[in-house]
């Protein structure tokens, strides 16, 4: 028999506004006025945002339009949306779907990119570092952490060292620090830092 049933939301943040017919494993999509939008063979569709939806099908799960238009192919693990970067898990590997520029990141990093200013903090061979929006390297993987600092500052810890950066300028501003808090107050960013003498 056939289902009609509203299609869920993957974020509390998304109102429910579309509406689903199922039969067997085929999926029709309509919206409120029940304007069909789209049909497949799925075994899942979910309302990423207002006008993207995530549809699966044999444990693999891509993202289509509300017109039905492919955005993100049906060959990943795992989506998930948090603050406009959609995640996306493949064999293991991460990458990420930005929301506002269409600009996808490739499934090779190990931890979700966080975006860091301008740019993203990922993980890769066991290291930190920092991409741009072209995936190209502003700090290459050889961190065990790094720790934003306003827009352009980052602290950066190999072994058990902890040292200042000022991206843009390309130089260290404090090093040798041994321990460092980062904590925030009245909306501004402080650090205590520590040095062993």
């Amino acid at each position: 028999g056939e289902e009609l049933s509203p299609v869920k939301a993957l974020s509390q943040k998304v109102a429910p506004a579309y509406y689903q017919i199922k039969s067997r494993n085929q999926v029709q999509v309509f919206d409120k006025r029940g304007v069909e939008l789209f049909q497949g063979y799925f075994d899942e569709v979910k309302q990423l945002t207002d006008t993207l939806f995530t549809v699966s099908r044999r444990g693999k799960s891509g993202v289509l339009s509300h017109s039905g238009e492919q955005v993100l192919r049906m060959s990943y693990d795992l989506i998930r949306e948090e603050n406009g970067l959609v995640f996306l898990l493949r064999e293991g590997k991460i990458g990420a779907y930005k929301l506002d520029s269409t600009r996808l990141f490739e499934t090779k990093y190990e931890s979700r990119l966080q975006e860091f200013g301008s740019f993203y903090q990922a993980k890769k061979n066991g290291y930190f570092g920092l991409i741009d929006s072209n995936e190209s390297e502003i700090l290459s993987f050889e961190y065990d952490d790094l720790v934003a600092f306003g827009d352009s500052l980052v602290w950066t810890k190999q072994e058990d060292l902890w040292v200042l950066r000022h991206l843009l300028r390309e130089e260290e501003v404090i090093e040798g620090v041994s321990r460092i808090e980062a904590f925030q107050e009245a909306e501004e960013t402080y650090a205590r830092y520590y040095k062993d003498d």
